[in-house]
């Protein structure tokens, strides 16, 4: 993953401190790093989730964390209940899904509703 975006968004508010709470920060990770490929394992999300953390030095919170891309190796459910305990620990308020079906979003759905 790239950091140069975020990167940019901390020094901003390092700068501006005032439009931290102002602005909604929405970011997909979960590739590998260096690559152009999906890892949906636990271990690849959390740390994809903690680089993005650690970039953005505490200056901004993350509100929305999205893979990327879904892994076809792991089934969404697995990839959502890894989501929803990054979420329980505070690394994150909400979570995104990106180029999946309406069938998966539903699946999702389900575990992240008895997740709570």
């Amino acid at each position: 993953m790239t950091v140069a975006n975020l990167e940019l968004v901390a020094r901003f508010i390092e700068k501006h401190p005032e439009y931290a709470d102002r602005t909604f920060l929405s970011v997909k990770g979960g590739l590998v790093p260096g690559k152009l490929a999906v890892d949906g394992s636990e271990k690849n999300l959390r740390r994809s989730v903690d680089e993005i953390l650690k970039t953005l030095r505490g200056t901004k919170k993350l509100d929305l964390f999205e893979p990327a891309r879904r892994d076809p190796k792991y089934e969404i459910e697995s990839i959502v209940k890894v989501l929803n305990d990054l979420v329980k620990e505070g690394k994150f308020d909400h979570i995104g899904l990106s180029e999946v079906s309406a069938e998966t979003v539903r699946r999702a759905h389900k575990v992240r509703r008895f997740c709570d």
